[in-house]
């Protein structure tokens, strides 16, 4: 969209009904349900998406935002209701409910089944979020008293892309896509091979990263154990990584996982300089902790690992080792990230996060399933404890 023609959604969008307030998901729900009355290539390539097959809409839809429901006497509002008739003769009644920033309710989503049972015995409930935290929370949910799933459980960047393949040229429509881009609710673009070689010259595959590792923290990563756990903290430059840190206290031991954006800090090699940057998984704690004496046990089961991990990955080296220069790295685990991508034949942005979550993913398991090496780890000290003149991890940690 040209600087001469502004766009509509963007400029409401910065308009607080009160301060410090901004509805998103209700003005993302009245942009899409206006795209979806006033297109009907929209409202149809919608249509089959959700009910699964390709339909055709005749006649005026029935789309309605927001507006009170009762059940038990009490008022709700689901955030859309589309209510359309078929050329096939079928009339579909689909309820949705849309997240951008809030949580996933299943108490809510209980509710509105309940709801679309009251106005249609075949109504469906369907759920739009914007993480995939927010997506897996809806699809682990079941509709109660029947115990099944929700009718469909979607991402925005999925809406996106439903409606970034109509033939639809009108302004409107063109500006809640560029609307939809903006806010980071569509598809990003695939990491390039280029762009891996030179982030520095590429600022969009700096952003892709970035993307990358805030998908990545919402991914399961339940082989952690759980002393480690919670939510990761995201880091998108941190000692020449972007990565997820797993942390205990001061870093007794710490595991981070993600990108090597620069080896300086790490003291290692790229797997293969010529096409950039790997993905990396880390083992970290204070050097005066690693050369304890009760460190033999620990040593014994990463050595006992080295050989999947080093089958799995580039470059698998342990605290000492010839190539690993820095005295915190108990264990660093690096693959060039475009052998990643070239080997899953990743085109989309979504397909490489999935190939690097199931690299990143199998180095853990390979760790960390057997249960062994954390019980070692605190034997050996590494509980999270405080040493006698506490150790702060510096840049060149």
């Amino acid at each position: 969209m040209s600087d001469s023609v502004p766009n509509l959604f963007n400029a409401l969008f910065d308009f607080r009904p009160r301060e410090g307030h901004t509805a998103k998901e209700n003005f993302l729900s009245e942009g899409f349900a206006y795209v979806l009355k006033t297109s009907q290539p929209a409202r149809d390539a919608w249509l089959s998406k959700v009910l699964n097959r390709q339909v055709i809409s005749v006649g005026a839809p029935k789309i309605r935002t927001r507006e009170t429901e009762r059940l038990d006497g009490k008022p709700l509002y689901p955030d859309m209701c589309i209510c359309a008739e078929l050329a096939d003769g079928q009339s579909e009644t689909i309820y949705s409910e849309h997240k951008w920033d809030a949580v996933c309710c299943e108490k809510q989503l209980q509710a509105y089944h309940q709801i679309a049972k009251q106005s249609s015995g075949n109504a469906r409930l369907v759920f739009i979020g914007r993480t995939l935290k927010q997506r897996n929370v809806a699809s682990a949910i079941k509709l109660q008293p029947e115990g099944k799933p929700l009718d469909g459980c979607y991402l925005w960047e999925d809406v996106f892309t439903v409606l970034d393949a109509v033939a639809e040229k009108g302004e409107i429509f063109c500006q809640f896509k560029e609307f939809m881009k903006i806010q980071g609710l569509s598809p990003g673009e695939p990491l390039s091979p280029v762009g891996l070689i030179s982030l520095v010259e590429e600022p969009k595959a700096r952003l892709g990263i970035e993307r990358a590792i805030d998908r990545l923290s919402e991914m399961d990563w339940s082989v952690v154990p759980s002393r480690y756990c919670g939510n990761p903290k995201t880091s998108y430059s941190q000692w020449g990584c972007a990565h997820l840190v797993f942390a205990t206290k001061d870093w007794r031991p710490t595991v981070t996982l993600g990108f090597l954006l620069d080896t300086h800090d790490h003291r290692v090699s790229f797997t293969c300089p010529t096409k950039g940057i790997d993905l990396v998984l880390r083992i970290a704690a204070p050097p005066a902790a690693l050369q304890a004496e009760g460190m033999q046990p620990v040593m014994a089961e990463l050595q006992r690992r080295l050989p999947r991990l080093r089958a799995a990955a580039g470059s698998a080296l342990l605290v000492g080792d010839a190539g690993n220069g820095n005295p915190w790295s108990l264990l660093i685990v690096q693959k060039c990230l475009a052998d990643v991508i070239e080997g899953a034949q990743a085109e989309t942005e979504s397909d490489q996060h999935e190939a690097i979550y199931r690299v990143l993913h199998g180095w853990l398991t390979i760790l960390f399933a057997d249960g062994l090496l954390d019980p070692a780890l605190l034997v050996a000290g590494l509980d999270g404890s405080e040493l006698p003149k506490p150790a702060t991890p510096t840049a060149s940690a």
